[in-house]
C-alpha cells in the first residue's frame, strides 16, 4: 500500500512507503534513523511543504535504481529535487532548507553562521563516529559488540561536548534558541538509548530535555525509533 504523508501526519503513521511528490522537493528517509529526524524536526517546526518519502532498506529499496540516479551513495536522507537531481549528507540538506526558506536557525552574521556550521561539522565526524560505534550493536545495525574503550571514548567525548559546546547557554555554542547544530545534534543521542539502563551526563541529558521542548515536533518524529527500542531492542537484553 502507498501513502502519501504530510510532515503533520508524520507522527501519526505506523509505516511509510514510496509515494508521488507531484512535482514537490521530496526527502527520501528512513524513519527510525537519528539521521533523518534532524532534517525531519527541521521540516515540521518551520512547516516546510516538503514531500516524505519512507525507504524500506530492509527490501533494498535504496539500491533500486531509479533512487540510485538519486543519490549514487544510496543513504538517507537525501533531497530529491523538482527536477530529479539530488542532494545527499543531512547537514548539506539543514543547509541548504535553512539558506532557501530563510529559517532562523541558520544564522545570516557570519561569525554566527561560521560557529553553527563548525558544531554541525563536530557533529559528523568526532561525535556521530563516538556514538554509532557503540550504539549500532544494541540497536540491532551491527553485529560487533563494543569494546570497554569504545565506551570509554564515548563517555568521554559525552562529557568534552558538555564541556566546550553547552557552557555558555541552552543550546549548542551558546545561543539562547535552537539553531542547524542543534537540529543535528540533539537528534544523534537518541541512539544510544538503544542500551537498557544507559546514563547520559546530567549536562547532556538536561539540553535534549531543552531540544525537545523547543522544538515537540522532535516527540512525535522519534516516535516509531522509541517503539523499536523499547520492544525490540530493550527487550532482547
Amino acid at each position: 500500500q502507498i501513502e502519501t504523508l504530510s510532515i503533520s501526519e508524520f507522527s501519526k503513521a505506523d509505516r511509510f512507503t514510496m509515494s508521488e511528490s507531484k512535482g514537490k522537493e521530496t526527502l527520501h528517509m528512513l524513519d527510525i534513523s537519528a539521521n533523518s529526524f534532524g532534517c525531519l524536526s527541521l521540516i515540521a517546526h518551520n512547516k516546510l511543504d516538503i514531500a516524505l518519502k519512507a525507504v524500506d532498506i530492509m527490501k533494498g529499496e535504496q539500491m533500486k535504481e531509479e533512487f540510485l540516479k538519486i543519490n549514487p551513495y544510496h543513504t538517507m536522507p537525501t533531497l530529491e529535487f523538482a527536477d530529479g537531481t539530488g542532494l545527499w549528507e543531512s547537514n548539506s540538506i539543514l543547509r541548504y532548507l535553512a539558506l532557501k526558506y530563510k529559517l532562523s536557525q541558520f544564522p545570516t552574521d557570519l561569525q554566527d553562521m561560521a560557529r553553527v556550521s563548525q558544531a554541525m561539522d563536530y557533529r559528523q565526524t568526532i561525535l556521530y563516529p563516538a556514538i554509532s560505534k557503540v550504539a549500532y550493536f544494541y540497536l540491532g545495525f551491527s553485529q560487533t559488540k563494543p569494546s570497554e574503550d569504545d565506551e570509554k571514548n564515548l563517555a568521554k567525548e559525552l562529557e568534552r561536548f558538555a564541556t566546550i559546546y553547552l557552557k555558555d547557554g541552552k543550546f549548542v555554542g551558546g545561543f539562547s534558541s535552537p539553531t542547524l547544530a542543534d537540529f543535528c545534534i540533539a537528534t544523534a543521542f537518541c541512539f544510544l538509548e538503544g542500551k537498557k539502563g544507559r546514563e547520559f551526563p546530567k549536562a547532556v541529558e538536561a539540553y535534549v530535555e531543552r531540544f525537545t521542548k523547543a522544538v515537540p515536533e522532535y516527540k512525535g518524529i522519534r516516535a516509531k525509533l522509541d517503539g523499536y527500542i523499547k520492544h525490540v531492542c530493550h527487550a532482547k537484553q
